[in-house]
């Protein structure tokens, strides 16, 4: 007897494009070349009108999936700003980028947001991803800030488990190294 897996496996993609077009020009060629199903970009360079590009409110996050015949669907479901949300087969995506530059009051009341978009998907499952611009041991980072605590708290409010493995830096800068990309995912609730 085989038992075929609820999600067949599929290539997913973060990154932070600095609102740069060459970048964004990069993530097409990488997609295309590495067969990447589904993107999430912090600060594109555009989202463009297109069906297979979708992007928040104010253009600071965007998911580009692949699509293509044969493929799992993709709709989309919510925006606003700094969070996009669709529907993938039977998941819900939810890209998130939070400014570093955000107040902890203004942090926690985003992630509320998300929180919500989450939890309009129950009981399917649901992805979240993106850049939170935060720093914690537990994903890696050498030090722990207010901002890291507030998502562990809120992570563990909601449920959600960590899929980041290891602690390769997703940003790096002359200031240093640091885990900001974080994957996120709520127990699988629906068949």
């Amino acid at each position: 007897m085989s038992l075929r897996p609820l999600f067949p496996p599929f290539r997913v993609l973060q990154g932070s494009l600095n609102h740069c077009r060459n970048a964004q020009h990069l993530l097409m060629q990488t997609v295309d070349e590495f067969q990447v199903a589904f993107s999430v970009v912090a600060e594109p360079y555009n989202v463009p009108d297109h069906p297979r590009w979708f992007g928040d409110d104010s253009g600071s996050v965007a998911f580009y999936w692949r699509g293509g015949e044969g493929t799992t669907p993709c709709t989309f479901y919510l925006k606003e700003q700094g969070c996009v949300a669709v529907k993938w087969g039977l998941l819900a995506m939810i890209g998130c980028y939070v400014s570093p530059s955000r107040l902890i009051a203004d942090y926690e009341e985003y992630l509320d947001r998300v929180a919500d978009c989450a939890a309009a998907y129950l009981p399917c499952p649901s992805i979240v991803l993106g850049d939170f611009n935060t720093h914690s041991r537990a994903w890696g980072n050498t030090r722990d800030n207010p901002k890291g605590d507030t998502v562990l708290e809120w992570a563990a409010g909601l449920d959600l488990r960590l899929i980041n493995r290891g602690s390769v830096s997703s940003c790096v800068r002359w200031q240093g190294e640091t885990v900001v990309y974080l994957t996120w995912r709520l127990p699988l609730q629906c068949v």
